[in-house]
């Protein structure tokens, strides 16, 4: 499958540092003028740079396992995800960027939109990086301990920078989204900080592919509610939009227009 395949590139690309056209045909059993499509598309995505017979990845070798796999998990939902949550940001905001892997795909976009002129604040040194070299971003890290898994900062350092600032959007991703519990994360260090992120930002959005919803966690974010809205990908299960209607919950995906409250 078209999909599968190119998950598999990424997944070696990410691995290894670099990959071979004739390697790939070999380890993926096809054509040589397929996987050179498929580089070129992924180049076109900002994924990773084409070169004479394969490709090399973009960036340093510093994203922690457990970042890594988030990353590539729902890999074209949480591409869907980022660009519509591009969308809603308007040029010349000040926007606020968390750690999460649908983050760092918001990220990518960004940066392969330069009519956006933009300042991003982020604990995220992946998501810093990734805008690093694109002049159309203006870039505001959040300093604090890295939690190294993450590759993001937290802690009271962080908390006490971010309560000096102010936002037009904070995009948050989260673990668990459900009606009842409400939105939930695995962990506890970076709770205060996506919650700090949201209280500074006049507008917040939960940045989740459909499989969160109806998880829950130890941490609690925020109600339902909270957030102005949640943006998921065009999978979301029609009773969740049923219910996200009923209970006032604004959800955009790729596919519906949102409904104002």
């Amino acid at each position: 499958m078209d999909r599968d395949r190119k998950q598999k590139i990424l997944e070696k690309l990410d691995r290894d540092g670099y990959v071979k056209v004739s390697e790939l045909s070999r380890i993926l059993n096809c054509t040589e003028v397929t996987l050179r499509r498929d580089l070129k598309n992924l180049d076109q995505r900002g994924l990773l740079k084409k070169v004479h017979g394969g490709a090399v990845k973009i960036g340093n070798n510093f994203v922690h396992n457990n970042v890594k796999e988030a990353f590539y998990q729902k890999l074209y939902e949480k591409m869907e995800i980022a660009k519509v949550a591009f969308d809603r940001i308007l040029p010349g905001e000040t926007i606020i960027i968390d750690d999460a892997s649908t983050c760092i795909h918001l990220a990518g976009t960004i940066a392969n939109n330069p009519d956006k002129h933009l300042k991003v604040v982020t604990n995220s040194v992946i998501v810093a990086e990734k805008l690093l070299d694109y002049s159309h971003v203006e870039i505001m890290m959040v300093g604090g301990v890295v939690g190294r898994n993450l590759g993001a900062t937290e802690g009271a350092a962080a908390l006490s920078q971010l309560d000096k600032l102010q936002a037009d959007k904070a995009f948050i991703g989260v673990n668990g989204i459900d009606f009842k519990t409400g939105i939930t994360l695995t962990g506890y260090p970076q709770q205060k900080i996506k919650q700090k992120m949201m209280e500074i930002s006049k507008e917040s959005f939960i940045l989740a592919d459909s499989s969160k919803f109806g998880m829950s966690y130890m941490s609690l974010l925020c109600p339902i509610n909270r957030p102005t809205a949640i943006i998921t990908d065009k999978n979301v299960d029609q009773a969740v939009m049923e219910q996200a209607e009923r209970e006032k919950v604004q959800i955009f995906t790729k596919c519906l227009e949102p409904k104002i409250k």
